[in-house]
């Protein structure tokens, strides 16, 4: 991905995000896509903002033989609560969420997210990150009831100096 972006704070509780880019993949096709996120801090003392986020992109070869989602035009915004706080010697965030997506030139359809990290020590520098996340969009073009979630544990060891 080769992108740019560039961030402005508007006061003291709101930051715009822009970005533009460009994303070549191994099979020829490349993807021109933009991106915008608006951030409020509503609670800063408590860690928590609201979000809108607005995201599209156009691709440049739609035959990709079924190996991915790959619309022509995709165009999905949403907005959604964020909390990040620090509790004991763990940071924890998340993001709940709900907006809406439109594959080329079908209805918008209605999007869900939600995700939820904590980090924290396991021994020594040693730490861990244990993330959570459900997303109900990128996929109306095959079935009104996809979805997908994950789940990951990971180990951070610091490389020794």
């Amino acid at each position: 991905l080769l992108a740019a972006s560039v961030e402005q704070q508007f006061g003291e509780r709101v930051t715009g995000i822009l970005l533009g880019g460009w994303q070549p993949f191994t099979d020829g096709n490349s993807r021109a896509l933009l991106r915008a996120r608006l951030i409020v801090g509503v609670l800063p003392e408590q860690g928590l903002s609201l979000q809108a986020r607005w995201r599209q992109y156009r691709s440049s070869d739609s035959d990709v033989d079924g190996a991915y989602f790959n619309p022509d035009e995709y165009r999905n915004w949403d907005a959604g609560l964020s909390l990040r706080r620090r509790v004991g010697g763990w940071t924890v965030s998340g993001l709940a969420g709900a907006g809406r997506e439109r594959v080329d030139d079908d209805s918008w359809q209605t999007t869900g997210i939600a995700e939820l990290r904590a980090e924290g020590p396991l021994a020594g520098k040693a730490r861990i990150a244990v993330d959570l996340r459900y997303s109900r969009a990128a996929g109306f073009a095959a079935t009104d009831d996809y979805w997908y979630g994950s789940a990951n544990i990971s180990v951070i060891v610091p490389l020794a100096r």
